[in-house]
């Protein structure tokens, strides 16, 4: 079976990565892919929905409508 992400085709890390491996590692799978499933959970329970995001360095941002439950459910978090 092929993968779907030629980033998990090295070899898998036998110990610990060093910083600046990990790093490139995770940047790489970030920029390989634009689509994600975030998962929230609010008053109506957990919520789980795929969006499109831009990763900008190790920053993930995504849209999404203002008054959506998923970020009605975020909106308590960016507040603290």
């Amino acid at each position: 079976m092929p993968l779907t992400n030629p980033w998990l085709a090295g070899p898998t890390p036998t110990g610990r990565l060093d910083r600046d491996r990990l790093e490139e590692r995770i940047l790489h799978l970030l920029s390989s892919q634009n689509m994600c499933v975030l998962a929230t959970t609010g008053p109506d329970g957990p919520l789980a929905t795929p969006v499109r995001y831009y990763p900008l360095g190790f920053a993930v941002l995504f849209t999404a409508a203002p008054r959506s439950p998923k970020m009605r459910n975020i909106a308590p978090l960016a507040a603290t």
